[in-house]
Formats: C-alpha cells, sequence, structure tokens
C-alpha cells in the first residue's frame, strides 16, 4: 500500500461490516510509536479505517500537483466520511513567496475536501502569546474582534479555513475561532492524554529509576524542519556550544544529571555537542519531565508536561536567540507568564544560577492548565465517542 494511503491497522480479526473511512491530513504521518497524535486516534482503529495523507515530503520536493493527484485519487476510490484536519496552523504574518506557495495549495487541499461535502474537523491549540501577560491580557477580547473582522478581509489563502467542527483545548481556545458558524467541540489537549497514558512506558525508563535529573526539552532549533517550509534563515551557530558550559555549571551546583529530551525531528545520528556529551533520550518527552527535578526550556509546547506535573522551570536564551525575530519575544512572553527570569546563558555578568531558580507558582500553573490544556467545559476523553456523534 502507498505510504500516502497508509492505514493505523487493528491487530484483531477483521471486522465483517464495512468500516466507515476517516481521512487525516498532518504534515508528517503518524506512527503508531511515540506519536503523540496516535493516543487520541488509537481507540478508533477498530471502529474506523483510518487514511493518513501527509504533505510534508510533496512541499520540500515542491511536487504540490502530485499531492493534489493523491488526494483527489483517494476521494474518487474512497468513501470518506470525515476530514480531520492537522494542516498547520496559518500564520498572517508571514508573507514571503515559498509560504504563499504552501498556502495556496492547503487552500486547495480544503477546496477540493470541501466540494466533496465531507464532514470536517479541526484542532485548536492555543498558544502562549503576548495577549496571555500583562499588558496585552487586558485587551484580550478586543484582540478577538478585531480578528474575526480581520478574516472578512484577509486574502483567501490566509482565511480562517472551513471546519464544520472545532476541537478546543483550554479556555484560550474560544477565541482564536475567528469565524462563525463552526460548531464547537471540548477536548483535552494531546499532552494531557500522553500525561495520562504513560505509565504503561515506565519499564522502558528503568535505568532512571534511581537517578535525579533536570531535563531539557530540546528543539532543535539550529537544524529547525520548520524552516524548511518557510525559508527563513537564521543564525544559532553557537546555541549548543552554550547549552553544553551551561548545563555543567548547573550540574555542579545541584548534584544533578542533565538529560536532554530529543525533539521527535531531531536526527540523532548528526552527531553534535548536545548528542556526543549528554544523554539524549527520544521519543519519551512526557515521562522524562515526571521523572525529572526540573525542566530546562526555550518556548517548548512541551513545557505542558511540565506543568501537568508541578515542575520548576527554567527559561534560556542566548545573543543569538535574543537577535531572532521569533525567539526573543516567545522566551520573554513564557518566561514572564510564569513569573521567571529569562537567564541569558551568554552573558557572562548575569547571575546563571540563582538560589529561587526552582522555585514554581503553582497559582500560575493551575491558570495555564485551565488556559492551554483542560477546557473549562463539559469533556469527553473518549474520541472514539465524540466521533461518533459527528459521523451518523
Amino acid at each position: 500500500m502507498k505510504r500516502i494511503q497508509k492505514k493505523v491497522r487493528s491487530s484483531k480479526k477483521k471486522q465483517h461490516y464495512t468500516k466507515k473511512k476517516i481521512l487525516i491530513i498532518s504534515r508528517y504521518p503518524i506512527k503508531k510509536k511515540n506519536d503523540y497524535r496516535y493516543f487520541f486516534i488509537s481507540e478508533c482503529e477498530d471502529t474506523y479505517e483510518l487514511i493518513n495523507l501527509s504533505y510534508n515530503n510533496y512541499f520540500v520536493k515542491n511536487n504540490h500537483k502530485q499531492l493534489i493527484k493523491d488526494l483527489n485519487s483517494i476521494l474518487f476510490s474512497k468513501k470518506i466520511s470525515l476530514f480531520i484536519d492537522l494542516i498547520f496552523h496559518i500564520d498572517t504574518s508571514i508573507k514571503n513567496n515559498s509560504y504563499r506557495n504552501h498556502l495556496k495549495f492547503i487552500y486547495e487541499i480544503r477546496k477540493i475536501i470541501n466540494s466533496h461535502k465531507i464532514k470536517s474537523i479541526k484542532f485548536i491549540y492555543s498558544w502562549l502569546s503576548k495577549w496571555s501577560v500583562r499588558p496585552w491580557v487586558f485587551f484580550h477580547y478586543g484582540k478577538y474582534l478585531y480578528k474575526i473582522i480581520q478574516n472578512l478581509f484577509l486574502e483567501k489563502i490566509y482565511k480562517y479555513p472551513h471546519s464544520d467542527y472545532i476541537c478546543i483545548t483550554g479556555g484560550y481556545g474560544k477565541f482564536e475561532v475567528f469565524k462563525f458558524g463552526i460548531k464547537k467541540i471540548f477536548f483535552p489537549h494531546f499532552d494531557f492524554l500522553i500525561h495520562n497514558l504513560n505509565n504503561h512506558r515506565n519499564e522502558k525508563l528503568s535505568f532512571l529509576k534511581n537517578k535525579k535529573f533536570i531535563v531539557y526539552l530540546d528543539q532543535n532549533i539550529q537544524f529547525s524542519h520548520d524552516r524548511k517550509i518557510i525559508k527563513i534563515k537564521r543564525n544559532f551557530s553557537t546555541l549548543e556550544e552554550e547549552l553544553d558550559k551551561y548545563f555543567t555549571l548547573i550540574k555542579k551546583k545541584f548534584n544533578l544529571e542533565i538529560i536532554v529530551a530529543s525533539h521527535p525531528k531531531r536526527d540523532l545520528k548528526r552527531k553534535t555537542i548536545l548528542t556526543k556529551k549528554w544523554k539524549v533520550i527520544k521519543g519519551y518527552t512526557s515521562d522524562l519531565v515526571k521523572r525529572s527535578e526540573a525542566v530546562i526550556a526555550h518556548d517548548s509546547m512541551s513545557i505542558n508536561y511540565a506543568v501537568l506535573n508541578l515542575k520548576p522551570l527554567i527559561f534560556l536564551t542566548t545573543d543569538q536567540l535574543n537577535q531572532s525575530d521569533l525567539y526573543s519575544h516567545t522566551i520573554s512572553i513564557w518566561s514572564k507568564y510564569f513569573k521567571k527570569e529569562k537567564i541569558n546563558i551568554s552573558d557572562p555578568s548575569q547571575d546563571l544560577v540563582k538560589a529561587n531558580i526552582l522555585n514554581i507558582n503553582k497559582s500560575v500553573y493551575k491558570k495555564y492548565k485551565n488556559d492551554f490544556i483542560l477546557p473549562k467545559e463539559n469533556f469527553t476523553l473518549d474520541f472514539r465517542n465524540l466521533l461518533k456523534k459527528i459521523i451518523q
């Protein structure tokens, strides 16, 4: 079977009835092993036939026409009952030609699916932004109203995409739907599901049973896979060297090991300072955070695991990150939200290991959990039952 039509198969005997088919479009193929997306669809594989079309290779190879061709092949050969939209979020601030060309094909994908009158569901995972911290938090409702009005006048490829249903996580999710007429469904963040289900994998990390360590949330920044699509060049050549020096310092200060929770897209065969000098573990970020004494981060969404496990957070930046149009803002926002000082490890004059560095503010953690991980509204943990209500 072609990779584009790869199915998540059940290990049980084939059912006698015809399963309804669900098309899932995502950037990367959904895998059964160490893939957070599999946690919410795994309970559906016995009930539905799941068809996963991933688009990253098409985009990297600039083979958009083949993507459209393969999509049409699926739609005409299969009777699709539901489209699960896991396509990347549209950033209206990025205007370069490469990004625009990708958006044109994303728009075409959704338009083709919509023409087949297939029900669709999209996920909203709110990101911490300047609108979550003072003084901007006081203008949050105004921003929401502005975005709704702005969406009416945006170029069609930048408009908020059509969807019949929106799956919302956290209180802020409601303010990220800039279009009327979409039915809202409340469901926990993927990270919450993984957090609840990670106990069955603990034996994989049994060698850490009696070890005390701090975990670093790797973002693979210097080899970022995202820049391949948006074609933005940034220089982070000294990042790992500076991290190495800081890890050595903090290890000595607290007498704790440092373990790197690898980004899913990091190529561990590519030897760097981090992979050579420190223990790097891939695919077990939730488990590592749960077992750790503290978490070192920049602006990773895996900070969710630190919140769920009430782990102290240490926010790091460097001179090169501060010169970036992205990280200079995002790391400041995360540290400000959690009431922690952002540590610039490039600055030798700064106190890099302050006495209160491992303090946590439980009220802030609770607020973040409500804002971004768990909706306050009634929600279900059974994604299969949620789909049954949509697919009649």
